[in-house]
């Protein structure tokens, strides 16, 4: 497959037959390569993102081995700690991917644990 388009969260991707459009929370879209011009290809691509508008999203989630608290030996020791992170996102998927990424960059020492996603755009 070969990716064509990116924006948004949502792709659009070829495998030489059809013309795929996924990624949005409206599901997955295909035309066929044969009965698809340029024009009529951008107008659907173009649909496609509007109806796949950016969700605010708020992810919660647990990282562990947080190293910030010391014991009475003067040692660290390691600590959950309950967070969240708000993000625009076309899905819940790509929601948790963002929070996740997130939480590598500036946390690399600690494990990621999903608790529960919620969509507070509205």
């Amino acid at each position: 497959m070969t990716i064509l388009k990116e924006a948004n969260g949502c792709t659009l991707l070829t495998d030489g037959e059809s013309y795929i459009m996924a990624g949005g929370h409206t599901g997955r879209h295909m035309l066929s390569v044969q009965h698809t011009d340029n024009e009529r290809l951008e107008g659907h691509w173009k649909g496609y993102l509007a109806a796949n508008p950016l969700i605010k999203y708020k992810v919660h989630y647990v990282r562990e081995n947080q190293y910030r608290e010391y014991n009475a030996n003067g040692e660290k020791v390691a600590r959950k700690r309950r967070t969240h992170r708000t993000v625009m996102a076309c899905n819940i998927a790509d929601a948790t991917a963002q929070a996740k990424a997130y939480s590598r960059r500036f946390y690399p020492q600690c494990y990621f644990t999903l608790e529960g996603v919620e969509e507070v755009s509205k």
